[in-house]
């Protein structure tokens, strides 16, 4: 089901155009001024990454170049940060920024490259031979 975007020259505005099919001839009038007077956009698209393709994409050197220091605030600011980017695979993260905040000592945020790099193939591991989300074929 197809939503088109049209540019109306009458009332100058930005319309989206809902059809049932792709085989359904669209009825381009405008839905804000009646007007006939449209052009068809390039709509935007949206890529959904699967979550091995997140952990592949991610810049370890960026990350680790953002760790703040050995104090606690900037640690838990850090472990945050990374959870974020990770979108699901962070759920250590979270919980490493969550004890950080508790007062206790995380003796993983100390040295975060290799703990970073640990904790990615941790989790590309788990991923690898299950699909995941990236994987498309039926």
């Amino acid at each position: 089901m197809p939503i088109y975007e049209y540019g109306c020259y009458d009332c100058r505005k930005i319309v989206s155009i809902f059809t049932r099919s792709m085989k359904d001839e669209v009825k381009e009038v405008c839905p804000i001024c009646q007007g006939a007077n449209l052009k068809r956009r390039i709509s935007r698209v949206v890529i959904a990454k699967g979550s091995r393709r997140v952990l592949d994409d991610v810049d370890q050197s960026r990350l680790v170049g953002d760790y703040g220091g050995m104090d606690k605030g900037s640690q838990a600011a850090w472990a945050r940060k990374v959870a974020r980017e990770l979108g699901e695979a962070g759920e250590e993260f979270r919980e490493m920024a969550d004890k950080v905040d508790a007062g206790e000592d995380v003796w993983d945020l100390y040295d975060p490259a290799p703990m970073l790099d640990y904790k990615l193939e941790e989790k590309k591991a788990g991923l690898s031979g299950d699909g995941g989300s990236d994987d498309f074929s039926d």
